[in-house]
């Protein structure tokens, strides 16, 4: 049996927006996290709902970031720094960086 509800909150915020990650329950409350836009906020007024803004990072990986990423699975720091012409600490910095990112999207 499908159920399909079409005043409620989530199905309301995801024809403005997407979810960035699953809704979970905190202290007796559904929580939805969400992106936030300007539709969103005016959602949020219009109906009173209980929300906290939080700023949300980009995730995703800069054309340099990826780059570390294919050097250093070809051959390590070593390659990454001299594929980006910068040292070898700022290779560990950028690579460290860039898997971070790897795991805040996959997770």
């Amino acid at each position: 049996m499908k159920i399909y509800c079409s005043s409620c909150i989530l199905s309301e915020l995801l024809k403005n927006t997407a979810l960035v990650k699953m809704p979970e329950i905190r202290d007796g409350f559904i929580v939805f996290t969400v992106v936030a836009n300007n539709a969103v906020k005016k959602y949020v007024r219009r109906r009173r709902v209980k929300a906290v803004v939080k700023r949300w990072r980009n995730p995703r990986l800069t054309p340099r970031q990826r780059a570390a990423l294919i050097f250093f699975s070809n051959g390590g720091l070593e390659a990454v720094a001299q594929g980006l012409g910068i040292s070898k600490s700022a290779a560990c910095k950028l690579v460290k960086r860039a898997l971070k990112k790897v795991v805040e999207i996959l997770s």
